[in-house]
């Protein structure tokens, strides 16, 4: 119980810096920020599961369900925003693997339809 309490607790945290997006000024930051969602899901998986390697398959489901959750208005103005003005240099480093996960999550997201989701009706959607 205090397990699932704590992974909880960690994919709320995410949540609160996908919710704080909009404050960040430059693509870097926030690039960093997403960074910091997906370290918080990679870190929840590896605390519930054990597991010490862990690919883009293993964090898209969390990653997916914890940007559902929070609801950012401006994802994909932000995604954009990101993918348009990330330094050429930079986007060949961390930050464009990080960034090429939220796009493919976004992609996802988009293309999702309600019977894809567990106990979610056609009017919840």
């Amino acid at each position: 119980m205090k397990k699932l309490k704590l992974i909880k607790n960690l994919i709320n945290t995410a949540i609160e810096y996908i919710n704080d997006l909009d404050d960040e000024l430059t693509p870097v930051d926030k690039i960093k920020i997403f960074g910091k969602v997906i370290e918080i899901i990679q870190n929840s998986i590896y605390f519930s599961s054990g597991k010490t390697e862990l690919g883009v398959d293993d964090v898209l489901k969390p990653l997916i369900y914890t940007l559902i959750k929070a609801k950012p208005k401006n994802i994909c103005s932000n995604y954009q925003y990101c993918e348009l003005y990330l330094n050429t240099e930079l986007a060949k480093t961390q930050y464009g693997i990080i960034l090429s996960q939220i796009g493919l999550v976004i992609e996802v997201i988009k293309k999702m339809k309600y019977n894809d989701l567990i106990n979610v009706s056609e009017e919840q959607f």
